[in-house]
């Protein structure tokens, strides 16, 4: 008998084609793969097959139909160089310096400006240092305030910008391997911190490490600007700003503020200079001198005071004033200089000579301040 062969069902996109011839003798061959064979009843193929076939259509459809789900793109988050993240970047190079040069015992100058002037921002950079420093366990680090006071006592002169001969000194009398100092310098949207690591032995750099930090609201409290989300406080500054005017320069010096708030040329070349005293101490007496102070224009004339006020009181050329400075009250003062030269364009020093009784006598310099006309 001729067999008339059909075939149910093929398909090439599953995993496995699949086979099924029927004969009219009534059995059924199932091919699979490689040929392994199958007999059974046509009546239980029947009942079989629309099963098999609903299932793999079933799979076919879901794998050739499934979609493709592509994660969407997105831009990476911008990593702030925020204050916390500069200074431990900036600990981690000094440490490595340090260690690397085998040191155990380092001191941690205040920072300053490229101008050697000491700001509050200056002196928490220091702190910072200190403590993150000894945080490692890999140094013993000597205290800020007794570093001062052995700086003030032995009159080195130590600023960011160390010299050599300050630099030996100390280690000789604090007994420190090396020093760590800086500056600081500043940018419209950020600081630029430079460290220099200066071995006591030798007075040389021998290791650098530097960061960017950006002037966010905390940098910006700390550098004494006002963030203008904090509106009660912008409308404090700007009230304060109308009775003081705004400091053009800040030195500090056994805590004391100087503040230079203007230099003014009037009719006859007089200069006069302004400032704010501040004491960030208890009470306590200052004297400000008229002799030993001076000023020196871009010319490299040199110009005496011909009198200064503190307060309410008034000196002449050879006088001094005492005055009781309130601690945080700020004081006006003021120097004078007669017969300044009309076509000085700005004072490349001013110094002011100081006293007071803990501290004895000491000098305020200011530089490089334009002359209003």
């Amino acid at each position: 008998m001729q067999n008339k062969r059909r075939n149910l069902w093929t398909t090439n996109q599953c995993y496995h084609k699949v086979n099924i011839n029927r004969e009219i003798s009534g059995n059924t061959k199932i091919t699979i793969n490689k040929g392994v064979k199958m007999s059974k009843k046509l009546f239980v193929l029947e009942r079989i097959i629309p099963i098999v076939i609903s299932i793999s259509l079933t799979s076919c459809a879901t794998t050739q139909n499934q979609p493709i789900v592509e994660a969407e793109s997105f831009e990476e988050p911008e990593i702030t160089n925020n204050l916390d993240n500069s200074l431990s970047d900036l600990t981690t190079q000094i440490t490595n310096s340090i260690s690397e040069d085998g040191k155990k015992k380092i001191a941690v100058i205040e920072f300053s400006d490229l101008e050697g002037n000491v700001t509050q921002f200056g002196k928490y950079l220091a702190e910072e240092l200190i403590t993150r420093l000894f945080r490692t366990k890999k140094f013993e680090v000597v205290e800020r305030q007794l570093l001062n006071k052995i700086i003030s006592e032995q009159k080195l002169s130590i600023t960011g910008m160390i010299d050599p001969k300050s630099a030996k000194e100390l280690g000789r009398i604090l007994g420190v391997d090396a020093i760590v100092s800086g500056t600081i310098t500043e940018f419209d949207a950020d600081l630029k911190v430079n460290s220099r690591i200066i071995s006591t032995e030798t007075g040389k750099v021998f290791g650098v490490a530097a960061t960017n930090i950006v002037k966010d609201d905390d940098v910006r409290k700390l550098m004494g600007i006002i963030s203008t989300a904090q509106s009660g406080e912008v409308q404090k500054q700007t009230e304060k700003k109308e009775i003081f005017k705004e400091a053009l320069k800040k030195v500090e010096v056994e805590n004391f503020i100087f503040e230079l708030i203007n230099c003014e040329m009037s009719s006859g070349g007089r200069v006069t200079c302004d400032m704010f005293i501040t004491n960030h101490y208890q009470d306590r007496e200052i004297a400000f001198y008229t002799s030993g102070s001076r000023m020196f224009d871009n010319f490299g004339n040199e110009y005496k005071p011909s009198r200064g006020e503190l307060a309410n009181k008034k000196m002449g050329t050879d006088d001094g004033i005492r005055s009781l400075l309130i601690s945080n009250i700020s004081t006006k003062g003021s120097l004078i200089f007669e017969n300044v030269t009309q076509e000085a364009g700005y004072i490349s020093l001013l110094e002011i000579r100081c006293w007071e009784q803990e501290s004895g006598e000491f000098k305020i310099r200011f530089r490089n301040i334009t002359i209003s006309k």
